[in-house]
């Protein structure tokens, strides 16, 4: 009989102990849930911030290429953007498949006046084979595709020439 009773005293106590272990982790977890927008707002006071630059020298100079690019066709009213997200411009019928997408950028976009997105391009310079690059391309390929958006990739070696084909290709016009 003793060594039931003493059993469960132990059972109790080790209960007891799990309960306030839960709790303390439970509060730590609330107190660094970035989903609160409280704590957003105590992480934002607390962190330093600074500028940085929107693209590398390499990405930069594609984006010059796409500006000229147009600059050359200004008749058709396309606008270009830099480091769009996709989720802004993609739809999805699916929550999971949206949320695949959300977070994911393109490097640069080319909208119509009307402002949907007509090419999504992505610019393979040296991080491209870095981590799961290829797998996150494979995503972004596979929803476009499905939207009817062409994605189009640059890279390194590519002159203003290639670019500036690749562009006309991919919105069905005639290269220079």
């Amino acid at each position: 009989m003793e060594f039931v009773i003493v059993g469960l005293a132990v059972f109790g106590l080790y209960s007891i102990y799990s309960l306030i272990q839960r709790i303390k982790r439970k509060a730590k977890w609330k107190k660094n849930f970035i989903g609160d927008v409280n704590n957003q707002k105590r992480f934002v006071s607390q962190g330093k911030f600074y500028k940085k630059k929107l693209m590398n020298k390499s990405e930069f100079r594609v984006f010059q290429v796409l500006e000229q690019w147009i600059k050359s066709n200004a008749n058709l009213g396309f606008r270009l953007f830099s480091q769009v997200a996709i989720g802004e411009y993609l739809g999805a019928s699916e929550n999971q498949a949206f949320h695949s997408i959300n977070s994911k950028r393109v490097d640069f976009l080319i909208i119509n006046p009307f402002g949907e997105a007509m090419v999504a391009i992505e610019y393979q310079g040296e991080a491209h084979y870095q981590n799961n690059a290829q797998d996150r391309d494979e995503v972004k390929a596979i929803a476009h595709d499905k939207a009817g958006i062409k994605l189009v990739e640059i890279f390194p070696d590519e002159d203003e020439t290639g670019i500036s084909n690749k562009i006309n290709s991919a919105l069905g016009l005639s290269s220079a």
